[in-house]
């Protein structure tokens, strides 16, 4: 038993080093490379209203990407219906995510009501022929419990990539790369587009 205890534990540190000399990296060393942070700033919102009246006070903002990955604005105490926070979120943004929720609320003495929320499909700052750390400036329709139109959103977005793992290359793997010659290709870096409303419908 002892024996077969040994060989176990001998197999899985030869493993791990062979992982080690040529940059393997794990299953869950992997799902970790493709976490980033995204940063998200709260610019402002226009045109809100609560049971068809202007909002006075106290709107904040909460965005998510998943149950466990949310942050929220302070609460904005003198900008009525047209608040303004200009204030940076950063959220894990989870490989699976596949959009951005916004949540525009106010607060009334010890009650919270709700706005009006949008959700933005990842695929708005994600991928495509920009660089993956773009400043996106987006504007989003807002929609009430009901669905009707009641308000605007604004923010920015912006993914931070996540830092290349730490390893270092085996003997082996480094003669490998020395034979390998790599030609580079210049890239024209796209120009800078503007805001749009989005309305998600």
């Amino acid at each position: 038993m002892c024996l077969q205890i040994g060989f176990q534990a001998t197999n899985l540190h030869n493993e791990r080093e062979r992982e080690r000399d040529f940059g393997i990296l794990t299953r869950r060393e992997a799902e970790k490379e493709k976490l980033g942070t995204l940063e998200v700033t709260v610019i402002s919102a226009e045109g809100l209203t609560l049971s068809s009246r202007p909002v006075k006070k106290n709107a904040f903002v909460t965005v998510s990407t998943d149950p466990h990955s949310h942050a929220s604005t302070r609460l904005d105490t003198d900008g009525g219906s047209y608040p303004r926070w200009d204030e940076k979120l950063s959220l894990a943004l989870p490989p699976a995510a596949g959009f951005l929720a916004v949540e525009v609320r106010c607060r009334e003495g010890s009650r919270l009501h709700t706005v009006g929320s949008a959700s933005i499909p990842a695929s708005d700052f994600l991928g495509g022929v920009l660089p993956a750390d773009y400043l996106h400036f987006l504007s989003y329709r807002l929609r009430d419990s009901r669905g009707e139109r009641n308000g605007i959103v604004n923010l920015s977005i912006r993914v931070v990539q996540p830092p290349p793992p730490l390893w270092a290359p085996g003997k082996r793997q480094l003669d490998q790369v020395r034979e390998v010659v790599a030609l580079g290709i210049p890239v024209r870096h796209p120009g800078q587009y503007g805001a749009q409303i989005n309305d998600g419908f």
